[in-house]
């Protein structure tokens, strides 16, 4: 999924030309959300199913409904429930999403990496700013990087590769963290304030001295 920032006047269209509705009958080319996804094949797949049985109404009504209820809660937890995102730092200056996801399973005895993006550094066969989304991500499972469980369940988790107790993220790794956590405001509807560091909810160094996150937060703003 591409997380790069437009232009104010071109977010609501994925290209540089503005939106033009497609003909009477074509359905718009629109990328949905994967819970979005989901609600929309199960609904079909009742509906599909009431049109071949129609003596089943009552029944099938009852059911779609029911469907309904739950596809709509479903949709709700995966998209709707992000309310902060939490900026980490891995204390190491190598790694990548499949060495740290291996590092918190074997090592850890968690179900997964405890992230949901990586900001990559350049080691480990990655690029500077190669971001990676996780599993975790992929399925909207909270994450497991703090000790604070409404932060896990309702935070969207960004880890950077780096030390930055050490030295400062390199320019091209932190202008990727903008503009993924400018995306991710975007979409999620998360004001900056609410980008915070993991040593702003639990006593930890993390993300690290060199990590202003008062400039990150800055930097976000100007761009929404």
């Amino acid at each position: 999924m591409d997380y790069a920032p437009r232009p104010k006047h071109l977010r609501k269209n994925s290209g540089g030309a503005p939106a033009r509705k497609a003909p009477r009958g074509q359905a718009q080319n629109r990328e949905w959300p994967p819970a979005l996804r989901g609600f929309a094949d199960r609904v079909g797949t009742v509906w599909n199913f009431l049109r071949a049985y129609p003596r089943l109404s009552t029944a099938g009504g009852l059911l779609l409904a029911i469907v309904l209820i739950a596809a709509a809660g479903d949709y709700w937890w995966k998209e709707m429930r992000w309310r902060y995102i939490l900026i980490h730092h891995t204390a190491s200056d190598i790694g990548n999403l499949d060495y740290y996801k291996k590092f918190h399973v074997e090592q850890r005895g968690w179900s997964d990496i405890a992230y949901h993006f990586i900001v990559n550094n350049g080691s480990m066969n990655t690029t500077i700013g190669q971001i990676e989304e996780s599993d975790l991500w992929k399925s909207r499972k909270a994450n497991l990087s703090t000790r604070n469980w409404y932060a896990n369940y309702f935070g969207i988790a960004v880890v950077l590769v780096g030390n930055f107790e050490r030295h400062k993220p390199a320019p091209l790794q932190q202008e990727a963290l903008i503009t993924l956590l400018t995306n991710l405001a975007t979409r999620y509807d998360i004001p900056p304030e609410r980008i915070v560091g993991h040593r702003e909810v639990q006593n930890t160094a993390c993300p690290g001295k060199h990590l202003n996150m008062n400039e990150i937060r800055a930097a976000v703003k100007k761009n929404l």
